[in-house]
């Protein structure tokens, strides 16, 4: 497996400072806030954004201001992840939002 380039920014949501990390193939991988900052360049910096990922940023953004945007659509880069995690992304990416399904229900 060939490496992507891999580039990243932070940006600031209703509950803190996010982390975005993303490559060719998709985001690879979305930092939550934390009690530390987080690493990386402000999204207000100089580094190339592509749309699917602007979109995912605001997408987030609203996620965690309350809002019920749906998210699956997003394109993930699941290379560097086993597939058992990636079995579990899929069957809970299938639930809609502003549903739930149980611990049961996705195993």
């Amino acid at each position: 497996m060939e490496p992507l380039t891999t580039s990243s920014v932070t940006f600031e949501t209703a509950l803190g400072r996010c982390a975005i990390r993303w490559t060719a193939a998709g985001i690879a991988v979305v930092s939550l806030p934390q009690a530390r900052p987080q690493p990386g360049p402000p999204l207000e910096s100089d580094v190339a954004i592509p749309e699917s990922v602007r979109d995912a940023i605001d997408g987030i953004v609203a996620v965690l201001a309350g809002a019920t945007d749906d998210l699956r659509a997003v394109a993930l880069d699941e290379r560097e992840i086993d597939p058992f995690r990636r079995a579990v992304y899929a069957a809970t990416r299938e639930i809609a939002p502003g549903t739930t399904r149980s611990y049961g229900q996705v195993a």
